[in-house]
């Protein structure tokens, strides 16, 4: 697990990297000044916010509806910040059936007609999964 945390930390610091580099070679960097580009801790934030992203929105698009439907709750929940950090399968079936009445979709429609069980096997099945 650690050798992966490595990695993902030395993915992000390259792009910086690049960044940093290609807005100096462009004539948009800040570093004008200064005999060498400098990323800064502003820069490492940015990458490593941009990398989470994409790799969100890889997972949405690459996924079916009702996993979509998973993900959106999930970060929907994430959002509103319990004070514990946690919540309940019934949370997110309850945010899931709101995500897809909201949506008015027909594809997205069915996922009020998923259990308690189906939930559950659901988020066991993306905690398993790594999308780094």
């Amino acid at each position: 697990m650690l050798n992966k945390d490595i990695r993902k930390a030395f993915q992000i610091c390259k792009l910086a990297a690049e960044r940093v580099y290609e807005a100096v070679t462009s004539g948009e960097g800040k570093s004008k000044n200064e005999p060498r580009p400098i990323v800064r801790t502003e820069d490492v934030a940015k990458a490593s916010k941009d990398m989470f992203h994409s790799t969100i929105y890889k997972a949405i698009s690459c996924s079916t509806s009702y996993q979509a439907v998973l993900l959106i709750a999930l970060g929907g929940l994430m959002k509103l910040g319990r004070e514990d950090g946690r919540f309940s399968v019934q949370d997110v079936r309850a945010k899931m059936v709101s995500i897809s009445d909201a949506s008015g979709d027909e594809r997205y429609l069915q996922v009020n007609w998923l259990d308690f069980s189906d939930v559950l096997y659901m988020v066991t099945r993306l905690g398993e999964v790594s999308l780094g």
